[in-house]
């Protein structure tokens, strides 16, 4: 899974450096504004975290949940817990 994500993700940003400045290019040429395409970049990140933020879920719980049980006792833990 996580090589496919690495893949997707390569693919998006490679699409987008290489369409983004010259569809940059062609709207400074038609609005005859240089910022446009910087304006556009912008709402399409603004659009971005949105999404992000609405449809990715938060593994944050079940992440420190994993690494609880996971976790290796010190030996002076241990001697704790034998004591007790």
């Amino acid at each position: 899974q996580r090589a496919a994500a690495l893949g997707r993700m390569t693919t998006a940003y490679t699409i987008g450096a290489t369409i983004g400045p010259a569809l940059g290019g062609i709207l400074a040429v038609e609005k005859e504004d240089l910022y446009v395409g910087a304006r556009l970049a912008v709402w399409g990140s603004i659009v971005s975290l949105v999404l992000s933020v609405v449809y990715l879920k938060d593994h944050t719980a079940q992440n420190e949940q994993r690494n609880k049980k996971n976790e290796k006792s010190s030996f002076v833990d241990s001697l704790k817990n034998a004591l007790q």
